[in-house]
């Protein structure tokens, strides 16, 4: 094979977090914990008739989780310049954050497709939440509606059981994606966060995930340092484009322009 190829063509794969290529690809001794923290750097280094293969690869992670600031500035201190990553677009499913038993008890007649909606049952706080389906849950109860069995009412089902447990399941899908202390629960905390990010008001989250208090909704809210900077770039276009005049400052009001009337706060 030679590899005068355009440079619009690149080599990669789909992840460089795969332990069976010690010995071939990767030749250094990796401890396990930091095996997917390191292994970029050989990944990108390995050759094939003198000159590097791989000019790309693909970051599964970010299927789970957007990748945090130094996450990237720690990708980046191991690839090198012309080297191209590819990120997995952030799964919004987990938008909707059910907890684990409550989804795993869903079965057809809580399903209804025709309005893209289902209900949790199986509530903690007892009772029932109808939720509505984003595209990307749409499409995977599509996709179990026309494999479903005629023997059970269950939604997840096993080799024909239903489904108890995904802990083994996701703990290995994480593996495989280089993702390092997820827990299924996390996607929780994720579902309340974006919500929040979204725009969307407390009282309609809270309905969604589940949470009967405010303050338990606050502790699921994760807050980085990159809202904090969204929150003070919002602040400066409020000010920006608000104007003070001296009757409404008297009445206590204020009159925005017309330029940020259907601005998003």
């Amino acid at each position: 094979m030679s590899l005068s190829l355009s440079p619009l063509i690149r080599f990669g794969t789909s992840t460089w977090t795969y332990e069976g290529w010690q010995g071939q690809v990767y030749k250094r001794e990796y401890a396990k914990s930091s095996f997917t923290r390191e292994c970029l750097g050989e990944y990108c280094q390995y050759q094939y008739e003198g000159e590097p293969l791989f000019r790309t690869v693909g970051n599964d992670a970010t299927f789970y989780r957007p990748p945090t600031a130094n996450q990237l500035r720690h990708y980046l201190t191991q690839i090198p310049e012309d080297f191209q990553m590819c990120f997995k677009v952030f799964y919004r499913g987990t938008t909707l954050g059910p907890r684990r038993g409550e989804l795993l008890n869903v079965e057809w007649s809580d399903v209804d497709m025709q309005r893209r909606e289902f209900t949790l049952r199986h509530t903690k706080n007892g009772e029932n939440r109808t939720v509505p389906m984003p595209p990307e849950v749409y499409r995977v109860f599509t996709e179990l509606w026309q494999e479903r069995r005629l023997d059970t009412q269950r939604v997840f089902l096993y080799k024909g059981m239903p489904v108890r447990d995904v802990k083994t399941a996701f703990d290995k899908a994480c593996k495989r994606a280089g993702v390092m202390n997820l827990r299924l629960h996390d996607l929780r905390h994720t579902a309340s966060t974006n919500l929040r990010r979204a725009g969307v008001d407390a009282t309609t989250a809270m309905k969604i995930v589940g949470h009967k208090s405010e303050r338990m909704h606050r502790r699921y809210n994760t807050v980085e340092p990159e809202d904090l900077r969204r929150a003070v770039s919002q602040l400066a276009a409020y000010h920006a484009n608000t104007v003070i005049t001296p009757e409404r400052l008297a009445a206590g009001t204020e009159n925005v322009s017309a330029c940020i009337s259907n601005a998003r706060p």
